[in-house]
């Protein structure tokens, strides 16, 4: 594992928790979005980052809590927790872009990447990421909008991320795609939501 110095471990807290703002707004726009349509893939959706951006500020917190208190059983727990709300998160991501048989597009989305990384977590993450970008792409080749598009995209950035941050050298890499993930679907929700 790579040694982070402490001006790169700001720039990372500093991204994470902008990543878990993004999340939050997602999960806001999603909800809303739900409201209007009731449709229960966004509901999903919405809870799914709603999960996910708890864990990322969880993660904010222990890292944190763990550089001004020196406790680093606070760290692991944070870590191991974090790992177990993504994997949640991203459950909840597979039920909200299953495909379905409508005529009417559902909206579908995505998220997140760790700090420091739990091996074993990371790879059930990335398996559940894989099946979340698979079923974005068939629902984006079903219906050719671009709404479909971010998503595919948003989650496809989400996933480079995961697959960054098991790599040497990647942590600041699978944060900042992660970053990009957040602002596709941001930026699809914001659309949909002036139409």
């Amino acid at each position: 594992m790579q040694a982070l110095s402490p001006s790169q471990i700001a720039f990372v807290l500093i991204l994470e928790a902008v990543s878990g703002t993004i999340a939050l707004l997602v999960s806001h726009y999603s909800n809303k979005a739900y409201r209007f349509t009731q449709q229960k893939k966004l509901a999903d959706l919405s809870t799914g980052f709603l999960v996910l951006s708890a864990g990322m500020y969880g993660r904010v917190i222990g890292i944190i809590y763990t550089v001004i208190f020196l406790d680093l059983e606070v760290l692991g727990i944070s870590i191991i927790a974090t790992g177990f709300m993504r994997i949640m998160a991203y459950i909840l991501f597979v039920i909200s872009t299953r495909h379905t048989v409508k005529s009417v597009p559902e909206m579908v989305l995505f998220m997140q990447v760790p700090l420091l990384v739990d091996f074993n977590l990371e790879l059930i993450a990335i398996v559940i990421l894989i099946i979340v970008v698979l079923q974005s792409l068939m629902n984006y080749a079903s219906t050719r909008s671009r709404y479909g598009l971010y998503v595919f995209i948003g989650f496809l950035l989400l996933l480079l991320s995961h697959f960054a941050a098991v790599m040497n050298n990647g942590y600041l890499i699978s944060q900042v795609l992660q970053l990009l993930a957040f602002l596709a679907l941001l930026v699809m929700l914001y659309k949909v939501g002036r139409e």
